[in-house]
């Protein structure tokens, strides 16, 4: 089954939406928590019908809403977080430390105290990092939990600049872990972003994750409780999205078969435990449970260029500015609609600001557009350029709750640029 089949636009009643429209004061995005749950348990079911030992973890950077990271932890999910930030607003949402990866290449020295006494899992990224974390622990009298993120640049045609070669020195780092008294070997992690996300490079990882076990050593597999293997996995999409990839969207299905293949087939006829194996997935369970409100501001003819501006920005639905056309819906609002052919544009000065670009149809000043397929990276990588951060609202109950304020020029200027 195609992942998009069922994939999620948000079109409400233009009653419910008004609702909304009432609650926000300019532009908003919407956490649709029902979807969330949905792409959550779905994603885990593919796997969990395939193997017998599967915990997720949310890829933190991805979305910092903390109704998002409460709801994963809620379901049992480990947080994974790449900074010191990541890890605090986790704790601030009372998520317990041994509930937390710790994974990125640049871990701070009190980040890394926090995580040891904490009793999270810190996947190191250099053995230089390593070092420091027995150095910690072992000044402080305490066991931390370690997992050796692994580089197969040397035997994979994915290349990255995260990890430990998977050669000798991965297995010296594993070997120096479970050799100190202050060091807990907890598994290994191999994430790779690969180009087209399909799922046939994912076996290959595992494949090669597997052959570098049994290299190092059969009896190693005893030590490994987790195998985490990251993210970088399609989210559902509507079809039109679909098509501008020239092969048929993975499905997770697709994606736990290709991952879980080759591993239940090493671990079959033997007395292995199988490992915990973990993924840690973000824009695939997020991406399309947010929507992004705006209006139309006006509309232009320019030679034989039409364009609508709208009171939103390429920076609030793609900040990456990907060239893919995300999907939307119009509600009429104006009076005096004019049929174009062109783009809708955003409030910025920039030429690129482009958040459609196939738009043909009638439009007015005072439309509504709902942009779908929100959710991954608007919140964390959308700039304080030109304009600020819309609110986040939600529903609980049929009663519409802001779960993230606006960002306020005043708070901007007196906090973030210290005019206080």
């Amino acid at each position: 089954m195609s992942q998009f089949s069922d994939s999620f636009l948000w079109q409400p009643e233009r009653g419910e939406l008004d609702r909304y429209l009432a609650a926000a004061d300019g532009d908003f995005y919407v956490f649709h928590t029902d979807r969330f749950q949905e792409n959550c348990q779905r994603f885990f079911s593919a796997f969990d019908d395939l193997y017998p030992n599967v915990r997720m973890a949310y890829s933190v950077k991805t979305n910092y809403l903390p109704k998002a990271i409460t709801e994963i932890d809620n379901l049992g999910w480990y947080s994974e977080v790449v900074s010191g930030f990541e890890y605090d607003l986790a704790k601030s949402l009372q998520v317990d430390g041994e509930n937390i990866i710790f994974n990125g290449p640049i871990k701070y020295q009190d980040e890394l105290y926090k995580a040891i006494s904490d009793g999270a899992i810190i996947n190191i990224d250099s053995i230089n990092e390593l070092y420091r974390i027995e150095e910690i622990s072992r000044s402080n009298n305490l066991i931390a939990k370690v997992g050796v993120r692994l580089n197969f640049s040397e035997t994979m045609t994915s290349s990255s600049r995260f990890g430990l070669a998977a050669n000798k020195e991965a297995r010296q780092a594993i070997s120096y872990i479970q050799e100190n008294a202050n060091l807990e070997f907890n598994g290994l992690h191999a994430h790779y972003c690969f180009s087209g996300k399909k799922p046939e490079p994912y076996t290959d990882l595992v494949t090669q994750t597997i052959k570098f076990i049994d290299e190092c050593s059969p009896d190693l597999w005893a030590s490994i409780k987790v195998l985490n293997f990251g993210g970088g996995f399609f989210s559902p999409m509507p079809e039109k999205m679909a098509a501008n990839w020239d092969y048929q969207i993975p499905s997770f299905d697709d994606y736990a078969k290709a991952i879980t293949e080759p591993l239940n087939e090493r671990l079959s006829n033997t007395k292995i435990k199988p490992p915990q194996l973990t993924l840690e997935p973000g824009l695939a369970i997020v991406a399309d449970a947010m929507s992004f409100v705006c209006r139309v501001d006006n509309v232009k003819r320019i030679v034989n260029s039409d364009t609508a501006i709208l009171s939103g920005s390429v920076y609030n639905i793609k900040p990456t500015k990907s060239p893919i056309n995300l999907p939307w819906a119009q509600y009429p609002g104006g009076q005096t609609q004019t049929n174009i052919k062109g783009s809708l544009s955003g409030y910025t000065c920039m030429e690129d600001d482009i958040m459609a670009s196939d738009y043909e149809g009638a439009i007015a000043p005072d439309d509504i557009f709902i942009f779908g397929n929100v959710g991954a990276y608007t919140m964390v990588l959308q700039p304080s350029f030109i304009r600020l951060a819309p609110a986040i609202l939600s529903t609980k109950n049929t009663e519409i709750v802001t779960l993230v304020g606006a960002q306020t020029n005043s708070d901007f200027i007196n906090y973030r640029l210290g005019r206080i």
